[in-house]
């Protein structure tokens, strides 16, 4: 039988992300090309980048969706991974910046336009909304999306880890944001 009331929490989860997607997106269409291509320094990653990287992480998500992989772990493993995904979301919250866990999800190069990525991201979010619809209720505890430091994760693990790496994202972008407004200041005309 479907959980009515889990499917609800995976649906709220569902649609607060995707409101906070949008907010994201909204904000960066207000900006200019220099602002979305603006570095702060060499290596560093612009807005579009930033906003590459988390459309990437969400379509390898999907990705695995679609495979509809379970792991079957030992209690032991579970445990493990619930610590350190726990241990991800506080880097998180205490502002820490990170790096990238895996080649895969870095930025490719690729001259993406802001649209082109909320295409891609749209599509994403569009493919996951159908693959989280009815989950039978003996299902929803699954391990299936394993992320590359934390392990394993259930639906709900993986709704809520994208909600907060949208987050962290959405303060680097704040800070970039912030160091062009500070370059141009130091340097005007």
């Amino acid at each position: 039988a479907v959980s009515s009331g889990m499917q609800r929490v995976l649906g709220n989860r569902f649609d607060r992300l995707e409101r906070q997607r949008a907010e994201l997106l909204r904000s960066l269409d207000a900006l200019d090309e220099a602002a979305l291509h603006f570095r702060p320094a060499s290596g560093a990653w612009s807005a579009l980048d930033v906003v590459e990287h988390l459309v990437i992480a969400e379509e390898l998500t999907v990705g695995a969706l679609e495979r509809n992989k379970v792991a079957v772990l030992p209690a032991r493993s579970r445990l493990r991974t619930d610590v350190t995904l726990r241990i991800v979301v506080a880097l998180f919250a205490a502002r820490r910046r990170l790096r990238a866990p895996v080649p895969q999800i870095l930025p490719s190069g690729q001259p993406w336009t802001l649209a082109e990525l909320a295409a891609r991201w749209g599509e994403a979010r569009c493919r996951a909304a159908g693959l989280l619809g009815p989950v039978m209720a003996d299902r929803l505890g699954d391990r299936i999306v394993r992320h590359p430091i934390a392990g394993w994760l259930t639906r709900s693990q993986m709704l809520d880890f994208h909600r907060r790496h949208v987050n962290h994202h959405g303060r680097q972008l704040a800070r970039l944001h912030h160091a062009r407004r500070q370059q141009a200041r130091a340097c005007p005309g």
